[in-house]
C-alpha cells in the first residue's frame, strides 16, 4: 500500500530555536517513518537575517527549498500572505497530498488552519505551548509542541492522559484495540504524543498504565486493551488496596481533581490577587485578557488555555474564590491569601481521606505527601 503524501511548510523565524535544537530534523524523521512521504518542504524567512541565516545549509541538506520572505516596509502581512498562497496552490494543484503540515507558531493563520480541514486535508500544527496556540490546535487533526513542558508539569500531564485512556477504555466496554484506542485519545487530544513521556511507542505507554491489562487473542496479531478486575474477598467486597500514591492519584482523578504543576497555581495567585469579581464562564475563557498586568500576563504565556482552566479549578475547589449570583449568573472574586497553597493541600487531604473510606483503601499521610504543593 501506497504510503499517504505529506506537505510541510516552516516559518523559520517564528519558530528559529526549535529549528537550531534539531526539533524539524526529528520532526521530518518522525513522519517520514510513521506517516507518509514527504513530497514538499519549504523553509520561509529572510533569510538575509542573520539569526537565521547559518540555518540555510542544514536545511538544504534536509531538502528544503528556501523562501525568502522579502519584508518591503516593517513586516509581517506580505509574508504571511506569501505563506498562505503557497499552502493553498500546494492543497488545490496537488489533489493527492493527504497531510500538511503548518510548522508557524503562530495563532493568525487559523482560518488557513480550517480552510485545510475544509477540504478534506489531514492538518498537524506545530508550535510552542500558549493560551493563544489553542486557537490554532483546535484546527488541526494533530497539534505537536515545539517547546518541552517543565519536568514536574509534564509528570501531571502524564498523569491526566493515564486518567484520559481509562475513561476512554471504561467508557467503550469491552477490550479495545490500541489503534482504536490511540485514535480516540487524539481525536480527545490531538497534541496527545507518547514520546513526551519518553515512551519508544504507544504499547509501552498502556502498559505503564496500573488499571490496564493488554493482551493478544489467540491467533491475532493486534493488542488490546481492557480495565483490570477488581478481585473480590470471600464476603463479595472489594478486596483492600494497598496504600500508593498512585492509588490516590487515581481516586483524586475520579473526584476530576486535576493535576497542574505548582508553578501554575503560584503564577495564578499572583494574577488573580486584587482583581475584581468577574463571570465565572468569561475567565475560564479570556483568563490571560482579564488580567491588567502586562508582567503577570507574560509568565502565563507558557501555559495553554487548557492548563489555565485546570489550575482555576483546583483553586475553586480548595474554595478560593468567592462566588456569588447576579441575574443568574455565577461571579468569582479570587480570595486566596498567604497560606493558599496550604488551602489547597488541605482540600485535596480532605477528598482522598474521604475517598479512602469509600473504596475500601488505607490512607497514609506518607504517600499523599508526594501530591501535595511544597510551602517553600
Amino acid at each position: 500500500m501506497e504510503k499517504s503524501k505529506i506537505a510541510i511548510f516552516v516559518d523559520v523565524e517564528n519558530l528559529t530555536k526549535w529549528v537550531k535544537e534539531e526539533g524539524l530534523e526529528k520532526l521530518v524523521t518522525d513522519l517520514g517513518s510513521t506517516a507518509g512521504r514527504i513530497v514538499t518542504r519549504k523553509a520561509y524567512g529572510v533569510w538575509s537575517n542573520s539569526q537565521i541565516s547559518n540555518l540555510q545549509a542544514p536545511l538544504n541538506r534536509m531538502g528544503f527549498d528556501l523562501i525568502h520572505s522579502y519584508h518591503p516596509v516593517s513586516g509581517k502581512n506580505s509574508a504571511d500572505i506569501q505563506f498562505t498562497m503557497d499552502v493553498l496552490e500546494s492543497a488545490i494543484k496537488v489533489d493527492d497530498i493527504e497531510q500538511i503540515v503548518l510548522a508557524t507558531g503562530d495563532s493568525d493563520f487559523s482560518p488557513l488552519f480550517r480552510r485545510l480541514r475544509e477540504m478534506g486535508k489531514e492538518v498537524i500544527g506545530v508550535g510552542p505551548r500558549s493560551p493563544l496556540s489553542e486557537c490554532v490546535k483546535s484546527s488541526c487533526t494533530r497539534y505537536i509542541y515545539t517547546d518541552v513542558a517543565e519536568a514536574q508539569g509534564a509528570q501531571y500531564e502524564l498523569a491526566e492522559a493515564k486518567a484520559m485512556v481509562e475513561k476512554i477504555i471504561k467508557e467503550h466496554g469491552e477490550p479495545m484495540s490500541l489503534g482504536l484506542l490511540k485514535k480516540q485519545i487524539i481525536s480527545t487530544d490531538n497534541a496527545f504524543d507518547e514520546r513526551t513521556w519518553e515512551y519508544s511507542n504507544f504499547s509501552s505507554f498502556v502498559r505503564d498504565i496500573p488499571a490496564i491489562d493488554i493482551f493478544q487473542e489467540r491467533g491475532k496479531t493486534h493488542w488490546l486493551g481492557k480495565i483490570k478486575q477488581q478481585v473480590p474477598d470471600k464476603s463479595g467486597n472489594r478486596k483492600l488496596s494497598q496504600a500508593t500514591t498512585d492509588e490516590y492519584k487515581q481516586l483524586l482523578r475520579q473526584m476530576n481533581w486535576p493535576f497542574v504543576p505548582r508553578n501554575l497555581i503560584i503564577i495564578l495567585h499572583k494574577a488573580l490577587q486584587n482583581t475584581k469579581a468577574v463571570e465565572a464562564s468569561y475567565l475560564k475563557e479570556n483568563l490571560v485578557q482579564f488580567v491588567s498586568d502586562k508582567h503577570k500576563r507574560s509568565l502565563m504565556q507558557g501555559y495553554t488555555a487548557s492548563d489555565l482552566k485546570k489550575g482555576l479549578t483546583v483553586l475553586f475547589k480548595a474554595k478560593l474564590f468567592n462566588v456569588t449570583a447576579h441575574d443568574e449568573d455565577k461571579y468569582w472574586k479570587y480570595i486566596g491569601g498567604a497560606n493558599y497553597l496550604s488551602e489547597i493541600n488541605n482540600a485535596m487531604s480532605v477528598r482522598v481521606r474521604s475517598a479512602c473510606g469509600k473504596a475500601n483503601v488505607p490512607f497514609d499521610t506518607k504517600y499523599l505527601q508526594p501530591l501535595l504543593y511544597p510551602k517553600g
